[in-house]
């Protein structure tokens, strides 16, 4: 898999990474799990252990894009990671099988699926308690 670090010193690798975020420390998982940093980290834990580098944590350095543009560093959690690493994996298989058997379109294509939607959308209460 490609990595492309955006810097290292012989004991941490590092990624630049900004927010909106008001309080990043308390909801910058938020990022986390849209651009799916988790999986970022994973991969470039697996770069360095293939390069021989000793094992570590990616630190995230995480800077506010508006006043006062508060900075963080950053690491996930060890629960965290383990699961990012069984999705990689996965990932990796799922590629593997594709360029086996030359396929390549979504596994539900040709069938009609039926959405999945939240509870509130169906008339439950969200998650606030309201509806």
């Amino acid at each position: 898999m490609r990595a492309r670090i955006d810097g290292a010193t012989p004991e941490v690798w590092y990624d630049l990474k900004t927010t909106s975020d008001t309080t990043p420390l308390k909801t910058f998982w938020r990022s986390v799990l849209e651009y799916q940093y988790d999986l970022q980290a994973a991969v470039y834990e697996s770069a360095a252990e293939a390069a021989d580098w000793p094992l570590h944590s990616l630190h995230f350095l995480v800077t506010q894009n508006a006043p006062p543009h508060a900075c963080h560093v950053v690491t996930l959690p060890a629960a965290v990671m383990a699961l990012a690493r069984d999705r990689a994996l996965r990932l990796l298989d799922d590629l593997q099988y594709r360029k086996d058997w030359d396929t390549w379109l979504p596994t539900d294509y040709g069938r009609v699926v039926e959405l999945e939607c939240p509870a509130f959308m169906k008339g439950g209460s969200d998650e606030r308690g309201e509806w």
